[in-house]
């Protein structure tokens, strides 16, 4: 295991388990990975470390920033990203994202079950869907929004993303045939 998988792992654990714990990414985990991810990288491989790490950050900022707009994410868990890919460069960011998007999706669904509004959520897609094929369909309201704490989605989707890597497949998305 390198320095940046280490360093990679330790981070987004301990994302994880304040997520769950505290319901926060905090700052002060987030920030040192971005600075070391940076500086890792040039130091390590020059220019293209470099570039590898910022356009990671980048990648890994900007779709989560804009998910944090529509309020559909917290701040810590775009950090995070972004911290993820400043450690590990692009394209592992890619991946990552990717992987994590769909663990949060399972973990999202495993919590709709587990409370028991399984049926509720279908009904709020059915609709949400069907008013765009059928207008005036009235749309299914939530009675209660449900929370997902992403970083433990983050950090399952980055040890996926991180052992894959390291089997020679790539990605999960690539070791289960899909792409």
């Amino acid at each position: 295991m390198t320095m940046p998988e280490a360093a990679l792992v330790i981070v987004v654990t301990v994302a994880a388990f304040t997520d769950v714990r505290l319901g926060k990414i905090p700052n002060w985990l987030t920030y040192p990975a971005w600075v070391f991810g940076v500086m890792f990288a040039a130091t390590a491989d020059g220019w293209p470390g470099l570039k590898s790490s910022l356009l990671g950050f980048a990648v890994g900022f900007a779709p989560f920033f804009l998910l944090y707009l529509m309020g559909g994410m917290g701040g810590g868990d775009v950090k995070l990203m972004a911290a993820v890919g400043a450690i590990m460069g692009y394209p592992f960011i890619l991946n990552a994202m990717i992987t994590s998007i769909l663990v949060g999706g399972l973990v999202a669904i495993l919590i709709v079950i587990w409370e028991g509004k399984l049926w509720q959520a279908l009904r709020f897609v059915g609709t949400t869907v069907g008013k765009v094929f059928v207008p005036g369909l009235a749309r299914e309201s939530l009675v209660a929004k449900q929370t997902v704490p992403f970083g433990v989605a983050i950090c399952l989707g980055t040890f996926l993303t991180l052992v894959t890597a390291w089997l020679g497949y790539g990605s999960p998305v690539r070791l289960l045939g899909l792409a």
